[in-house]
């Protein structure tokens, strides 16, 4: 790899705009390809927010992570095909609701099919017996009437009178799974995120494809009920040993070093468009030219970089629409606590502010320094961050009795995990944009699952689009 200067005028194949996981992927996969590819990155670091730093000993990644589909998945696709280095995965384990009751806090694994529903004692018999039946219908329909599941969550719960305590669970889940409220998400969402749907995509080489959707009908038709039965997502996440750096640095190593340059801490202005053909872009360095430009930044920041009237009105109002996800993340450095001996992460969603909980340190002791742990509190950022903060640390105080004394370390982080919510109008562009050679990748042109894998998803697209004949 090399630091290209913007005095060159070589022609690129290729020109990524944004090196986070997704352009990075991308420009793995296309390097492995043999094109020549320019990696522009208006920061000073690769990986976006795919990144860790050093604190007093403490290996901190930016936000907590359970890497999803790793058995057959995207992210695992695209890294068995072209990286050069194996990375270990441990088993994510369960995910838990943390409750309080007059026996004192305990763990629960969250109910996320029939069998765990039943055993739901914190809601209601009459809330379980019809949140099952509802799953149900939501699978059901998700088959034969798909649109039907287009409704809100909450729409989907307040007509049949659910305790104010499980609609605030409902609430909390989407929150976590879509980035938005369960006004604003809807079934679809849940059965996308909550492991309920099949993710294996067609491959759109097969020539008789008609008779591979029928067949594949019937099989996605079994999972889905299978899934509703025993839902297996969770034995198909993990947590990378080393953390995120070691999933960015295994696919920075691999590139094929002769095929790509990287310009960092420079700022693309426009992409430059003759006809309706992107041919390059501007920067603060100077001007680029490929025969394809690959953008994988905020994709509501598209319409500031091309000219006016080269995107239509109605696409410019879908893009502004997508509005990104924010989070704030605390990070305690502590010493051996009581309330952490588990494998796996939990939610709270009772009391003031829900949060996500990840002793991170469980999965691999070198993150923390010697009889050390870390745990990271991951919320929504739903107003501002301040409230969000005082709320938190409240919660924290009522759910965690004496957390304070095992504390040694604290370390904020205000991120943007997902870089458009999922709400119920949400519009993500394609692949393809209407711009002859302009593709786009990342978290905001795909909707199955979450994060990495999400954008994981976006780049076996982009390699479809461009590859697949």
């Amino acid at each position: 790899m090399s630091e290209e200067r913007a005095d060159n005028p070589k022609k690129y194949d290729y020109i990524i705009i944004g090196a986070g996981v997704s352009g990075l992927l991308t420009t793995l996969m296309l390097s492995k390809k043999g094109k020549k590819c320019l990696l522009i990155e208006k920061s000073n670091h690769l990986g976006g927010v795919c990144k860790a730093e050093d604190v007093k000993g403490y290996c901190i990644d930016n936000g907590p992570h359970a890497i999803t589909e790793l058995s057959g998945g995207p992210l695992v696709n695209l890294l068995e095909r072209y990286c050069n280095y194996n990375i270990k995965f441990i088993p994510h384990g369960n995910y838990y609701m943390r409750l309080k009751s007059k026996f004192g806090p305990h763990l629960m694994p969250v109910p996320n099919n029939l069998t765990r529903f039943a055993r739901a004692n914190f809601l209601g018999k009459k809330d379980r017996l019809l949140m099952v039946k509802l799953m149900g219908e939501a699978l059901t329909n998700n088959i034969v009437s798909p649109e039907k599941n287009n409704m809100s969550v909450y729409d989907a719960l307040v007509k049949n009178k659910l305790s104010n305590k499980t609609m605030i669970f409902a609430d909390t889940i989407c929150y976590f799974l879509s980035g938005a409220s369960m006004k604003e998400t809807s079934i679809n969402r849940v059965i996308e995120g909550g492991g309920f749907a099949p993710s294996k995509k067609i491959n759109k080489k097969h020539s008789d494809k008609n008779k591979i959707m029928e067949k594949m009908s019937s099989i996605t038709s079994l999972k889905n009920f299978q899934n509703l039965i025993v839902n297996p997502s969770e034995a198909r996440q993990g947590y990378p040993v080393g953390g995120l750096k070691t999933i960015i640095n295994a696919i920075c190593c691999s590139f094929v070093m002769n095929n790509v340059d990287i310009i960092k801490q420079t700022e693309v202005d426009k992409i430059i468009v003759d006809g309706n053909s992107a041919v390059g872009v501007s920067t603060n360095k100077g001007d680029f030219f490929a025969d394809k430009i690959i953008y994988s930044g905020f994709m509501n920041k598209l319409p500031e970089m091309m000219e006016d009237g080269i995107l239509e009105r109605d696409y410019i109002e879908n893009l502004l629409g997508l509005i990104p996800c924010k989070s704030y993340t605390l990070w305690l450095g502590m010493k051996p606590c009581k309330y952490f001996n588990y494998t796996g992460s939990e939610i709270w969603f009772e009391g003031e502010e829900p949060f996500w909980a990840m002793p991170v340190s469980n999965y691999d002791n070198t993150l923390a320094p010697k009889n050390k742990m870390l745990v990271g509190f991951t919320t929504v950022v739903k107003d501002n961050v301040d409230d969000t903060k005082k709320r938190l640390a409240r919660t924290m105080e009522y759910v965690y009795p004496g957390i304070a004394e095992y504390v040694e370390l604290k370390y904020e982080q205000v991120e943007v995990p997902e870089k458009a919510a999922i709400r119920i109008n949400t519009v993500l562009p394609k692949t393809k944009s209407p711009v002859e050679n302009l593709y786009l990748v990342g978290t905001d042109t795909e909707r199955k699952s979450m994060g990495l894998t999400k954008a994981a998803y976006s780049v076996i697209n982009l390699e479809e689009e461009l590859f697949d004949e």
